[in-house]
């Protein structure tokens, strides 16, 4: 008797959600690809199944069939997969299917990837002028999808997508460096050699591609050339900064007064700020990324770790790429102390703290005339940290 309801329930549900919007796709349905081999990762799908009342009935019917189980119910779940436009639903299907196969691997991991990138590469038209809670959730659940299988198959369709009029496709670039991780600098260091691109896009591609600095000689490659960037727009700030100056003399001598002396002040410690002066040399500007750079080279992978040969080997001729950028004697002086420091890295001692923190000798000499100026009282924190560099 049991079973008998059972098969009627189905039937019901089968027809309901052949029956809802999004259920079929003009013009035809989507090729679902054959049968997957291969073993998913387990863990937590996103807690679709915690909710007190599904997002849609769809969804509601889909995890309704995943709880009955059984044949029946999966050939409709993969019958529903071939038809549905909405992500959210590929990855609920997803999930129902490994619950029905005991978290083990499912016969039908082809199916959900042609049915993601599919959507993704033809997403469904939306008259609605503030999208719905499916809208705004399907595309991350697609890309969440390629994800967990780690799918490389995408990565030239996510290289298209990565940048749009917007700016950066958050998702296309998770997608790229979670699944390809080390493979994915090249691509990255494409879009960022791109002059068309804002300097915003090509920062936030930096984030992540000196992640794989230890790994991909591409990343080492990107860091020298942004080296060099780096010192043309320092040597443009100083000239700015000279002009500033020139200009404030002028003032002064026309007699311009106490505001004019207090906006000159002003001006002159905004402008060592940004050009990596600062408090203790931790500014922004073009010097103080520049030595944030390097010191990125000289960082411990963590207490009780060790940098692997290829790790060190990259880094050195990261350093003498960079060598060969500058005379500049405050660099030159900053790039002898990051030697000493992989010499320390690559046979490290209990003494080799991994608290590192490489000086710039213009902050030092900046913070010796602050010194001077306030009758040889320093600001609280501008002492000497433990393992700071030279």
């Amino acid at each position: 008797m049991k079973h008998k309801l059972n098969i009627l329930i189905l039937l019901a549900l089968a027809g309901v959600i052949s029956a809802q919007p999004g259920g079929g796709r003009p013009g035809g349905g989507r090729p679902g690809g054959d049968r997957g081999q291969g073993q998913r990762p387990g863990g937590d799908r996103g807690g679709e199944t915690r909710r007190v009342m599904p997002i849609s009935l769809r969804i509601g019917l889909i995890e309704t069939l995943g709880r009955i189980g059984g044949l029946d119910a999966e050939a409709i779940l993969v019958k529903t997969l071939r038809q549905t436009q909405v992500g959210v639903e590929v990855s609920i299907i997803d999930t129902q299917l490994t619950k029905l196969a005991d978290d083990a691997e499912h016969p039908y991991k082809d199916k959900v990837l042609s049915a993601a990138k599919y959507i993704l590469l033809n997403p469904p038209d939306t008259t609605d002028a503030v999208p719905g809670q499916l809208d705004t959730r399907a595309v991350g659940a697609l890309w969440d999808i390629l994800v967990r299988y780690k799918d490389t198959t995408f990565k030239d369709e996510a290289e298209k997508m990565l940048v749009t009029e917007n700016g950066l496709d958050r998702r296309a670039l998770d997608y790229l460096t979670r699944v390809l991780e080390a493979q994915s600098v090249p691509i990255l260091a494409t879009v960022y050699y791109d002059a068309n691109i804002e300097n915003r896009t090509k920062e936030d591609l930096w984030g992540r591609i000196n992640d794989y600095l230890d790994e991909s000689p591409a990343a080492g490659q990107v860091m020298v050339d942004r080296f060099r960037e780096g010192l043309q727009k320092m040597a443009d700030e100083k000239a700015e900064q000279a002009k500033r100056e020139a200009e404030r003399a002028q003032r002064a001598a026309g007699g311009g007064g106490e505001e004019t002396s207090r906006a000159d002040r002003f001006a002159e410690m905004r402008a060592r700020f940004q050009q990596g002066g600062g408090w203790g040399g931790r500014g922004g500007g073009s010097r103080g990324t520049l030595r944030g750079d390097l010191e990125r080279l000289g960082r411990s992978p963590g207490q009780g770790k060790e940098l692997g040969a290829e790790a060190i080997s990259n880094r050195r001729a990261i350093l003498t790429g960079v060598k060969g950028t500058t005379s500049d004697p405050d660099f030159q002086t900053m790039f002898a102390s990051l030697d000493k420091r992989l010499d320390d890295l690559a046979n490290p001692t209990e003494e080799t703290s991994t608290r590192w923190r490489l000086s710039d000798p213009e902050s030092a000499r900046r913070e010796e005339e602050r010194r001077n100026r306030d009758g040889g009282e320093g600001r609280p924190d501008a002492a000497r940290r433990p393992g700071q560099g030279n």
